[in-house]
């Protein structure tokens, strides 16, 4: 609605007011500056703007939320995935450490059945050699005699004769100092019934003496006549058969007697070795206490109960020239207990003193006693002691222990260089995108 303005200026005012009094709409509508709202809009874009940058921005974290959520719970699967290859490989080479210490407990057994059951035989075919042996022997024997019994029908010959033929190997006996002895004077009393005039001493000589004279009252003043064979010469098959019959017996029994004899040696030095060498690997730990003990270096253990010194027995042939001396190695060390009478009562059954030196006199017949220590032992003692079974296997179990621990360091530091590198390409990612958001938002 509009109104037709006066020209007089004072009459114009008047009209205004009266119109802004009665239509105060159209007058507000009127005092409205163009300016003014093209302000307001130009704002009002301004702020849409910003909150679809902000609508964007928010868009973009969001998106990344949700690709940091998928990326750590991949890495929780290949970190759960990676620790059960490590459990499972652990797992594996526990049981295979189990199996392959059940072989070697299988194995043991077996061998010490086996050289029980070779002991068994080899006391058997003796028993069956002693049998044959003895079976030839008496063979030979009946061979003899009835070869002595053809000859002694053949020739006729005297009843001392006859009985001093008959002996085997009392043909070459030597006249012994104890010419007196009982055995003797009872022949010659049986030989004194068929000649009463005459009897012979034991010495050799023939004595004259009136008949019904005590024989036992006789003594001999005569020197023992020189070794002569009594009797005569046996022909030479039964000479051939005697010597073939000494030579079999005794070769035979002096090589059974020292195989055996060998045989029990070599056993009673290997169950030594295996019991004093014995080392307990779950309970102990072998510590070399270099620094502290210059002169008599040990091998500590450090068990649960109680501390204390291993005690190694080495014996070895070898000598000092190689050659011709022989002599036995004892490598023992004093065990240390926290109970002194623990420590007495050691000492005492183990036969050592404070100190474990012995004399020279007790060195040789007990051996020599010195440290465990392998950096103080001579070059041959050394050699001696890392052939020991019981050393190769805790070196190999090291070596073991040593790779599997190289093995596990190598895992672990691959992982860290894969998770290193996996950080690295999300934040490069995580950098691309933020460059690519903001050009957006400013546009």
């Amino acid at each position: 609605m509009s109104i037709l303005r006066p020209a007089n200026p004072q009459l114009a005012a008047t009209c205004n007011r009266i119109q802004i009094f009665f239509y105060p709409q159209a007058s507000m509508c009127k005092q409205t500056n163009p300016q003014a709202t093209t302000a307001r809009i130009n704002r009002l874009k301004l702020k849409v703007k910003q909150l679809r940058a902000t609508r964007d921005e928010l868009k973009a974290i969001a998106d990344r939320l949700v690709e940091l959520h998928e990326d750590l719970i991949m890495e929780k699967a290949k970190m759960e995935k990676a620790k059960d290859e490590a459990l499972g490989q652990l797992q594996t080479e526990l049981n295979e450490a189990k199996f392959q210490l059940n072989d070697n407990r299988v194995r043991h057994e077996e061998i010490k059945d086996a050289e029980i059951t070779r002991l068994t035989d080899v006391v058997r075919r003796q028993d069956a050699v002693q049998d044959e042996m003895t079976a030839k022997v008496c063979k030979l024997e009946n061979e003899l005699l009835s070869v002595r019994t053809e000859e002694l029908k053949a020739t006729p010959m005297a009843s001392e004769d006859a009985v001093d033929y008959t002996l085997l190997d009392s043909e070459t006996t030597l006249h012994s100092d104890d010419a007196h002895d009982e055995a003797t004077l009872d022949k010659n009393e049986e030989e004194s019934s068929s000649v009463p005039f005459n009897k012979t001493l034991s010495c050799g000589k023939l004595e004259t003496i009136p008949e019904g004279s005590d024989v036992g009252d006789l003594e001999c003043v005569h020197q023992p006549p020189p070794p002569q064979p009594r009797g005569r010469m046996p022909p030479p098959s039964v000479m051939k058969i005697r010597a073939r019959l000494n030579s079999s017996w005794k070769a035979t029994q002096t090589e059974e007697i020292a195989r055996l004899e060998c045989h029990v040696c070599e056993e009673e030095a290997r169950e030594q070795t295996t019991k004093m060498c014995k080392v307990d690997a779950q309970k102990a730990t072998s510590l070399i206490q270099a620094d502290d003990l210059k002169a008599y270096n040990v091998v500590e253990l450090e068990t649960n109960e109680s501390k204390a010194y291993h005690v190694v027995v080495l014996q070895t042939n070898e000598s000092k020239s190689d050659v011709e001396h022989h002599e036995e190695t004892k490598m023992c060390a004093v065990k240390k207990s926290r109970n002194k009478k623990e420590q007495a009562q050691f000492t005492h059954s183990q036969r050592l003193g404070e100190n474990d030196l012995q004399t020279p006199n007790e060195r040789d017949h007990t051996g020599i006693r010195v440290c465990v220590s392998p950096r103080e032992m001579k070059a041959r003692s050394r050699r001696v002691y890392e052939q020991l079974p019981e050393v190769v296997e805790n070196k190999r179990q090291d070596e073991l222990e040593r790779q599997r621990k190289e093995r596990l360091e190598n895992l672990r530091f691959q992982r860290q260089e894969q998770l290193r590198q996996r950080r690295e390409q999300c934040q490069a990612r995580r950098d691309n995108k933020s460059h690519v958001t903001k050009p957006k938002s400013q546009s």
